[in-house]
């Protein structure tokens, strides 16, 4: 008897909708994004979020290779593309601290409509922004 492989449910309704989006920012920002590839010193290819700036650029990189969202990082994190290829540490973390308590209010009202799950998702992501 052959086994029936199970299916994989797929979000429905208002949630199929946001998961289509976000799914679709992704891509958007990942095309643009390949306009800002360029050669590094030591001859190899390095993705350069804001242009000039290896730190920033390598602690982007690194936060999506933890699991960033990218549509979410760029849209808190470009209007640091144009400040320039110094390091301004506030300036820097302003916007991670803006990605994480946005992520507290949204599982704070999860929590609220009873999506406890969904919510704890959230608290984890406001925790490690």
């Amino acid at each position: 008897m052959a086994e029936v492989a199970e299916k994989k449910e797929h979000p429905r309704g208002v949630a199929r909708t946001i998961w289509v989006l976000e799914h679709t920012q992704d891509l958007v920002s990942i095309v643009v994004g390949f306009g800002s590839f360029r050669c590094a010193t030591q001859g190899g290819t390095m993705f350069y979020y804001v242009p000039g700036n290896y730190v920033w650029s390598s602690a982007f990189t690194l936060a999506l290779m933890a699991g960033g969202q990218l549509n979410q990082m760029d849209r808190w994190l470009a209007p640091l593309r144009d400040i320039g290829p110094e390091p301004d540490t506030d300036a820097w973390t302003k916007p991670w601290d803006s990605m994480g308590q946005e992520q507290s209010r949204h599982a704070a009202q999860e929590r609220a409509d009873g999506y406890v799950e969904a919510a704890s998702a959230r608290y984890f992501r406001a925790a490690t922004t």
